[in-house]
């Protein structure tokens, strides 16, 4: 989180998220009250949360506050002890 000029950068990255968005969202609108900017990063998630993702985008509330990338690979970190 980067707090700059009175409103709020916010970087979230999701992998397999879509039990979790929901609630996340929610707080984010219930409990934030500087204005904020949201960036989200998927890392190719196979579940329905780029669905959900995009729907939010559809939403008057965070439209012109959020921005989402899709990535093709999930590049997060590795389990110890495998190759990438």
């Amino acid at each position: 989180m980067i707090c700059v000029d009175n409103h709020i950068d916010l970087i979230m990255v999701t992998y397999e998220s879509q039990l979790s968005l929901p609630t996340f969202f929610q707080s984010l609108r219930k409990y934030t009250k500087l204005p904020f900017r949201l960036l989200v990063i998927d890392n190719n998630s196979t579940d329905q949360s780029k669905v959900f993702l995009q729907a939010k985008l559809q939403d008057k509330y965070f439209r012109d506050k959020m921005q989402l990338v899709f990535k093709k690979k999930n590049l997060g970190v590795r389990k110890p002890g495998t190759k990438r």
